[in-house]
């Protein structure tokens, strides 16, 4: 393992939202990067993974194209055990298929617009078995018979979800329980947008959340956001971190993927001129703890806090391989 050290620098700003509550904004500066090894498992299974997660001792992944929805591996051994669930038009199946984020339970959730429901299932064995399903609610703001433009969801409670709705003129978060069909609470992004925008590329970010922070990872801007759930499910605005750009950048992705744990998340950057992956790591309040390389592409990641040790996984790259890297390995 070797470190390439680098003044670090943060620059601090207070701003105001448009709430009215104070959030942070830092710069990341420059940073320290640390070099380490991730081991390869390699599979004869063709791994199918547009998203996922580790769900108890398996590694759920949502797959790619038209066959079968998800795939199971075994964690951490990764050996495949199967893939499930179909699409068509059965009562079983999906007419389309959403990958929904969870914080809460090691449940695989999966939302359908078009059949207007959310599903939840537990991975057992060799199967997975469906243990609810909701519906899903929130009108359109142009057509009220229609449900609000879902691009994203996360589970942070018993039949506690976030649902981000989107469009080119706004971003929203609700809080709903769906078990109820009540919204709890709304929050509208603070990242101010064009209205001649492109919402899906300029505006567009990932997220993740360990149920009582909420963290968002642009793709085409250096920029990411730390938003605390309170008590009462109000979504509130903490930090805001970025880059050394402040500007779009539509033909790189800063930010392929964003994972969180208990007291710290990962977000996969990829510098620009760079062609490998750094995964930073940050507590929530916004401070920098680690930088690592393995000097590799990825475009997804998980984290396992009982082993501290984080899955990789590179989509564009043809070979069916893992990457592990062991965080026990890695000097503080």
């Amino acid at each position: 393992m070797n470190r390439i050290c680098i003044f670090s620098v943060l620059v601090i700003m207070l701003s105001a939202c448009n709430a009215g509550e104070n959030y942070i904004e830092k710069e990341k500066g420059i940073y320290e990067i640390t070099q380490v090894e991730a081991k390869k498992k390699h599979t004869e299974n063709i791994i199918s993974y547009s998203a996922g997660s580790l769900c108890d001792n398996y590694l759920v992944t949502k797959a790619y194209g038209r066959g079968k929805i998800i795939q199971v591996w075994s964690w951490p051994e990764l050996n495949y055990i199967g893939d499930f669930l179909n699409r068509g038009r059965e009562r079983s199946e999906f007419l389309t298929v959403n990958w929904c984020e969870r914080g809460a339970e090691d449940r695989v959730n999966l939302y359908d617009i078009q059949n207007r429901r959310l599903r939840s299932y537990a991975v057992d064995k060799d199967t997975v078995i469906l243990k609810n399903e909701y519906p899903l609610i929130g009108e359109n703001r142009n057509d009220k018979s229609m449900l609000k433009p879902y691009v994203a969801a996360m589970q942070i409670g018993n039949d506690i979800f976030v649902l981000r709705a989107s469009e080119s003129r706004y971003d929203e978060l609700s809080v709903v329980n769906l078990a109820r069909g009540e919204e709890l609470a709304l929050y509208e992004d603070i990242m101010p947008r064009s209205a001649d925008a492109v919402q899906y590329l300029e505006y567009n970010y990932l997220m993740s959340t360990n149920s009582e922070y909420i963290v968002k990872a642009y793709e085409n801007y250096n920029r990411l956001e730390i938003l605390k759930i309170t008590g009462g499910y109000q979504i509130v605005p903490k930090v805001v971190i970025w880059g050394d750009e402040r500007t779009v950048d539509l033909e790189h992705f800063y930010y392929n993927d964003v994972v969180c744990a208990e007291k710290i998340f990962l977000a996969l950057h990829t510098p620009k001129g760079s062609e490998n992956s750094i995964i930073e790591i940050f507590n929530y309040d916004g401070e920098l703890l680690n930088c690592l390389s393995a000097n590799s592409y990825f475009t997804n990641i998980e984290y396992d806090s009982r082993l501290n040790t984080i899955l990789c996984y590179n989509g564009d790259s043809d070979e069916n391989i893992f990457y592990i890297i062991d965080l026990n390995k890695v000097a503080n």
